[in-house]
């Protein structure tokens, strides 16, 4: 048969990583929204199989910065 494509998080997990995100953002004036979006894309990209091949995320926040 095919190869499989899915989504292995978990509802408490994706919750803790967003309030984890919201209070780095609103700690920090907003000024670390980039690592905050760093942390909830790893999160859902380390999660997903699609055709039986993982994800993998290597963005980071000074990327989003601008270089």
């Amino acid at each position: 048969m095919g190869k499989e494509s899915y989504f292995d998080g978990g509802l408490f997990s994706y919750i803790g990583h967003v309030i984890l995100a919201v209070l780095i953002a609103a700690l920090t004036l907003v000024i670390c929204v980039p690592w905050s979006l760093c942390i909830l894309y790893n999160w859902k990209v380390k999660h997903t199989v699609i055709d039986g091949h993982r994800l993998y995320f290597d963005g980071t926040a000074m990327q989003l910065f601008g270089n």
